[in-house]
């Protein structure tokens, strides 16, 4: 599992990306002090929904780094 925030390059949009195995997992982000922490900061300067996805495919283009 794992969780980024990312911020456009704008400034102004800001999204949470998590990998998680099921749904329930959320909790677990959501239990953690540093995590809430940051993700509340959002409300301070936004507006916020939470919506959970199932990835149907996932393409990664060849010679592609992905970091963390």
């Amino acid at each position: 599992m794992w969780s980024k925030l990312s911020k456009n390059t704008d400034g102004l949009t800001v999204v949470n990306i998590e990998a998680i195995s099921y749904p329930g997992d959320v909790e677990v982000f959501f239990s953690d002090p540093v995590f809430l922490k940051k993700f509340c900061k959002l409300d301070t300067v936004s507006s916020s929904e939470f919506h959970t996805y199932i990835v149907g495919e996932l393409v990664r283009p060849e010679g592609l780094r992905v970091t963390g």
